[in-house]
């Protein structure tokens, strides 16, 4: 998009938890230097209200604890939806 360096991973169910420890703090530094973040669904049935092969800006991220359990949150944003969160 912007020509500067990227990085690009592929989330998947069964993931080794280095690999999504490693893409959340890549997430997490891309939230503290505001750059530019997007994901995309790779799905073909649409789930939880997300579109299939669409693209989506990736506009925050938190951690917390919740009863015990480390939680993490991605807040997105469909560019061209009128009602998807």
């Amino acid at each position: 998009m912007t020509g500067a360096p990227t990085k690009f991973y592929v989330f998947k169910p069964n993931m080794k938890q280095e690999i999504m420890d490693e893409m959340w703090r890549d997430i997490k530094n891309g939230e503290d230097y505001n750059y530019i973040m997007t994901c995309d669904s790779y799905k073909e049935k649409k789930v939880d209200s997300i579109v299939p092969g669409h693209a989506y800006s990736l506009l925050d991220a938190h951690e917390f604890d919740f009863k015990g359990t480390k939680t993490r949150l991605v807040k997105i944003r469909n560019p061209w939806g009128k009602k998807e969160w």
